[in-house]
């Protein structure tokens, strides 16, 4: 059986990794609103995911996490201390942290309604409560919703080599893509 021993600053170096956007071209599959690194953003906006071709919904609403940066940081110091304990690990032990850390994202994950256009290539989720002022947020979507996108192919690797801000090759999230953005502290005002 083969082992692999994991690190604290691996863990982050892999969070920091799936923050990073440096690839613009990974974008084309995927087009999301408000864009990675926006400053300023509207209390009560709107996440919107744009997608060249239809989706499966339910996939979609699955694989789609939004947390506070602060939040999201407590996962990760949970999935540290639970390495931490185990030492050495398994490839098996790998995807059950991975099964772990998506049950606690599922679970601090801001809640609210998705919305759909007719044929599936535009979702818009309204959160159900205004976002805290000033704060960095995370958007997290899963591999499995990357596999659809086809940002990332269904064996594990990246297709055209879009390695921005999807986790490092082979890592535990790797095909998992983060988006960060700050809000500011103003309700953006609503058309009449």
């Amino acid at each position: 059986m083969k082992t692999m021993k994991i690190s604290t600053v691996a863990i982050i170096g892999l969070l920091w990794v799936m923050s990073c956007n440096d690839n613009d071209d990974m974008m084309q599959a995927l087009r999301i609103s408000p864009n990675d690194g926006e400053t300023n953003v509207a209390l009560n906006k709107n996440v919107v995911l744009n997608f060249d071709t239809p989706l499966v919904r339910s996939v979609v609403q699955k694989n789609f996490h939004m947390m506070t940066t602060q939040k999201m940081q407590g996962i990760a110091d949970s999935i540290m201390a639970s390495m931490g304990m185990m030492g050495m690990m398994t490839h098996n032990d790998s995807a059950t942290i991975y099964n772990d850390m998506m049950r606690m994202m599922d679970s601090n994950t801001m809640h609210g309604t998705f919305m759909w256009n007719s044929d599936s290539t535009q979702c818009t989720f309204d959160p159900d409560s205004l976002m805290m002022p000033g704060a960095q947020y995370q958007m997290h979507m899963g591999r499995e919703m990357m596999v659809m996108t086809g940002m990332m192919d269904g064996d594990g690797m990246m297709s055209n080599d879009n390695h921005g801000m999807m986790g490092n090759a082979g890592g535990m999230m790797y095909g998992d893509m983060m988006i960060n953005f700050t809000t500011g502290n103003n309700i953006m005002k609503m058309n009449k």
